[in-house]
């Protein structure tokens, strides 16, 4: 599932007139009932004006974190009584004193709030901290059990034992996962444990080129009730902030699932510039990997293709033998209407925003990156090179950067014939899969080995086939939300 839309900045400082280049330090300790923070703001006046020194500095319409109390604000020349707080806003000014250039000040201020349950015990922390538009903010924050955390566009981190640092510019917002859960290799989990999931890591390191910079991610393994209540019903795992959510009765699908929102994780400071809606990457390229995971645990001919054909093949199970079908994950036809149509709102396209589309458009964000690899026998860590180094929040933008290197209407024809052959030769073509070894988080190298990809024999209608319970389908969790989701608009519109 799409990472969620990061959270807008609740905290955003417009300096006053006389103050010239400053800074904010924090020095923050998360609790679980609360958050202690200490905030040091360097102030200095514009030593070219001659209005410079001054006697005080006058510190106008600071925000606050919802439920703070301010605790203590002081300066250098002592405590400071002459400050007013209006409803999440704390206006102050300093103490008067001899003529000088620059000035400390040192508020104190506790958020009151328990941090948020995410799911059997393991906790979310999240705040947004002020700054000065264009100047330095930085600081540490220290949170036991701490596993991972997540800031916004622009700020650098960096974790220890119980410790994250930070450093930016401006205003930044923080999110913070802690918790003792189960952990593994590359993994905390939360809930049920699943065994043996390295792959779900592995592979997707290895095919984009990224390593977070926390040692695990933390999993909330739910079941589907809370899941339901917690994402919704219409997905089977989400990444946000730092964390994963995922379905625990997932099966065969779980650590294809787990990949893919690995990717997401990847992709959060790799992808950090991209302030905008659309998610056709993000998705593209963790849809990518989980095909990947799916062909390495069961087989090229068992999983399904995207607007092509049905895929069918026999299994055994229990002694007795299966037939399973899997339908296409995206309708050709519907492509094709697309194309022929001009339609263009894939550039605005994400699952949130397109929710009658969720199964169109997951479709063709992996067509446009399996089409990259299929055609320019590429690998997907080019991708990871396209970087206008600086906030892109517009769709149209995003679109022409990416359109200089990929080609983001695959299989685009007037030729109905060449339309069909690029899609059976992006569904045919023999992608590679690998893992990583080695993984060191302190190294910008990463080891990478291939691994072999199992084949079977596809079938069409088996003969000399020995059928003792019936046709079943294999529980596709994609196919399932499609099928419920048409049901529903059928229903709506009857």
């Amino acid at each position: 599932m799409e990472r969620p839309l990061k959270i807008l900045l609740a905290a955003l400082l417009i300096l006053s007139t006389g103050l010239g280049a400053s800074q904010v330090q924090y020095s923050i300790d998360s609790e679980k009932s609360h958050v202690d923070v200490n905030a040091t703001v360097k102030l200095e006046c514009d030593r070219s004006s001659s209005n410079c020194p001054v006697n005080s500095w006058r510190l106008p319409n600071w925000p606050l974190p919802e439920d703070t109390e301010i605790l203590e604000v002081k300066d250098s020349i002592g405590e400071i009584d002459d400050y007013t707080v209006t409803g999440d806003e704390l206006t102050l000014e300093t103490n008067r004193g001899d003529k000088r250039a620059s000035e400390t000040v040192q508020i104190n201020f506790r958020i009151d709030r328990e941090a948020e349950n995410i799911y059997r015990g393991l906790k979310q922390r999240e705040f947004s901290l002020p700054g000065f538009s264009g100047r330095e903010t930085f600081g540490e924050i220290e949170m036991e059990n701490l596993i991972s955390g997540w800031t916004n566009y622009g700020f650098e981190t960096a974790y220890g034992k119980d410790h994250f640092n930070f450093s930016g510019t401006g205003p930044t917002s923080i999110r913070l996962k802690a918790g003792e859960g189960n952990k593994t290799k590359y993994y905390e989990f939360f809930g049920t444990s699943p065994e043996d999931q390295d792959l779900a890591y592995e592979v997707p390191v290895a095919m984009t080129g990224l390593v977070q910079n926390f040692q695990r991610f933390p999993v909330a393994v739910m079941d589907s009730e809370t899941f339901n209540d917690s994402v919704g019903l219409w997905s089977a795992g989400e990444y946000v902030g730092g964390s994963i959510k995922i379905r625990e009765d997932l099966e065969e699908d779980f650590q294809p699932v787990l990949a893919h929102e690995t990717v997401h994780g990847l992709n959060d400071r790799a992808l950090n510039w991209d302030q905008t809606r659309s998610s056709y990457i993000d998705e593209g390229t963790g849809k990518y990997v989980e095909y990947l995971v799916r062909i390495k645990l069961q087989g090229r001919d068992r999983v399904r293709k995207i607007f092509g054909d049905d895929v069918t093949y026999i299994t055994r199970r229990d002694g007795d033998r299966y037939r399973i079908t899997l339908p296409s994950q995206g309708d050709r036809e519907n492509l094709w209407d697309y194309y022929q149509n001009g339609g263009d709102f894939m550039q605005d396209w994400s699952p949130m925003r397109y929710p009658e589309e969720r199964t169109f458009g997951y479709a063709y964000s992996e067509l446009i990156i399996k089409n990259y690899v299929a055609n320019m026998d590429g690998s997907m860590q080019d991708i990871y090179r396209i970087d206008p180094g600086e906030k892109i929040d517009s769709n149209s933008e995003k679109w022409s950067i990416y359109s200089e290197v990929l080609d983001l209407r695959p299989c685009d024809y007037e030729s109905r014939e060449r339309f069909d052959d690029c899609l059976d030769r992006v569904n045919s073509y023999d992608y590679s899969v690998y893992r990583a070894s080695n993984i060191d988080r302190g190294s910008d190298r990463i080891l990478i080995e291939d691994i072999e990809v199992p084949d079977r024999e596809e079938i069409g209608r088996p003969e000399n086939f020995t059928q003792r319970n019936g046709t079943m389908e294999r529980f596709d969790f994609s196919s399932w939300l499609e099928k419920l989701f048409q049901a529903l608009k059928d229903f709506l519109s009857s």
